[in-house]
């Protein structure tokens, strides 16, 4: 068969080291031009979530509380104001906690604390190491019924009850304005309570349609299963793979975000409990992952410009925000200056549509402590909170900020999105003053094969499976 497709194929072989005659150069039209990356305005804008060298942990995790309420204090007031003071039987305001007076229906701010008596406790664990017990056994959910929440500010704190209030939906750290009154009892027995909402949002400039590329939970790594996937998912990033439609919209792909999880989760535990003469000659699993996770971004970044977010997986400070991974670690891909470490929330503007993201930590963290099953339905109400980590530092670890908490949402993204989800999901949120904000819950790639591209026009989120 070889053979006799061999020798059919040599005549148009050799007629095509001839010169075309008149009508073949007639009919042969235009040469289809070469497709070019779309290149697009790109701004970081995630200063403050860099911990700088001399920063200092000798500070007290109260100072953080602290600020978070004092920075949306006035934000959550107005708020307030505008859901219940435009009614005929106006609610008093409050300004401290102390100054509720018994009976007499007022609004007051604080931030919530939930009391939970699942909540895992290191002093728990401790105590059951030193007598040698099992420890407590982890869970998926850790809310009860019987949680009860208490709102707290400078001044002092006040346990909350009644119908207006849902203790299952809300977290501790929340900066929450509160309406009711307080009983015989001294509880403070809620109607009705609102967060700060969105805040304001710029309007969407881009002129022409590109798109960014998110894609989160690659986990590289020797049980990975998605490697095929992966190389499509590069080969058609990189424009080497699909017929002239897939590949004109890869030439429109003008960033790629790989949101945290780059590779396996790994412990080497063998390897740490193994004598340190042993382990002479030993290489830790992880730096071979990395080796082969450098493969594939080399080959990213060749094409296009590519931002590295850390995850919980990788080789960065677990406390948030993570820091950007170094250089060092992808020697091959470094030689290109398209490649580029990020931070642990990040965000940037690409044509000056914004975008905001995290790894996912904080969601997994929310999904934990409430009833909430929908992850988009907590991605959103952080938004609705204006908040990125509100049980940081409670029970998600976090650098012991005092002078700000720059986990505060103060300008509304365009796009706010979080990596290493169960599923893919998305929703157009539209606030009460014009905002559109494009949520997405970027599934893990290792488990769903998916790539998501965001239109930074239209904000159109369309999914792409390998």
């Amino acid at each position: 068969f070889f053979f006799f497709f061999f020798r059919r194929a040599l005549p148009v072989m050799s007629s095509l080291l001839e010169e075309p005659s008149a009508a073949e150069a007639e009919g042969a039209g235009e040469w289809p031009k070469p497709l070019e990356r779309h290149i697009c305005a790109y701004e970081n804008l995630s200063e403050r979530f860099n911990v700088g060298i001399g920063s200092s942990w000798k500070v007290q995790y109260s100072q953080i509380y602290y600020r978070r309420l004092l920075e949306m204090r006035a934000q959550v007031t107005a708020a307030a104001e505008k859901k219940w003071c435009q009614k005929k039987d106006r609610p008093k305001a409050v300004t401290e906690v102390l100054r509720i007076q018994k009976g007499v229906r007022c609004f007051i701010v604080g931030t919530l604390y939930k009391d939970m008596k699942a909540k895992p406790n290191v002093l728990d664990e401790y105590h059951a190491r030193e007598s040698y017990e099992a420890p407590p056994p982890e869970r998926s959910k850790y809310c009860e019924q019987d949680d009860t929440l208490v709102v707290e500010d400078e001044t002092g704190r006040a346990a909350l009850s009644g119908a207006g209030i849902d203790a299952g939906k809300l977290v501790t750290g929340l900066v929450v304005a509160l309406l009711g009154a307080e009983d015989d009892s001294g509880d403070f027995v809620v109607e009705d309570y609102c967060s700060a909402g969105l805040p304001p949002q710029p309007p969407v400039r881009a002129k022409d349609e590109s798109y960014v590329a998110l894609i989160s939970g690659l986990n590289v790594g020797s049980k990975s299963k998605a490697m095929l996937s992966l190389q499509m998912c590069i080969d058609f990033i990189t424009g080497q793979l699909g017929g002239a439609d897939m590949q004109a919209l890869a030439a429109s792909v003008s960033r790629v975000v790989i949101a945290g999880n780059l590779i396996e989760e790994t412990t080497d535990v063998q390897l740490a409990q193994q004598a340190q003469y042993k382990t002479k000659n030993t290489t830790s699993e992880s730096l071979e992952y990395v080796t082969e996770l450098d493969d594939f971004l080399t080959q990213l970044a060749a094409s296009v410009p590519v931002d590295i977010m850390p995850g919980a997986h990788d080789p960065s400070n677990c406390t948030l925000p993570q820091q950007p991974l170094h250089r060092c670690l992808f020697p091959h891909g470094s030689s290109f200056t398209t490649l580029r470490g990020t931070s642990n929330p990040y965000e940037f503007s690409v044509d000056e549509t914004r975008f905001l993201g995290t790894s996912g930590q904080g969601v997994e963290d929310i999904y934990k402590f409430t009833v909430t099953e929908d992850r988009l339905e907590i991605l959103e109400s952080t938004l609705q909170w204006r908040h990125l980590f509100p049980t940081a530092p409670d029970t998600l670890g976090c650098f012991p900020f005092y002078k700000s908490d720059p986990f505060i949402i103060d300008e509304c993204p365009h796009v706010y999105f979080a990596g290493n989800q169960k599923e893919f999901g998305t929703k157009l949120v539209q606030g009460s003053d014009g905002q559109k904000v494009r949520i997405i819950c970027i599934p893990a790639f290792s488990e769903t094969r998916t790539l998501v591209l965001v239109n930074t026009k239209t904000l159109e989120c369309i999914p792409i499976s390998f």
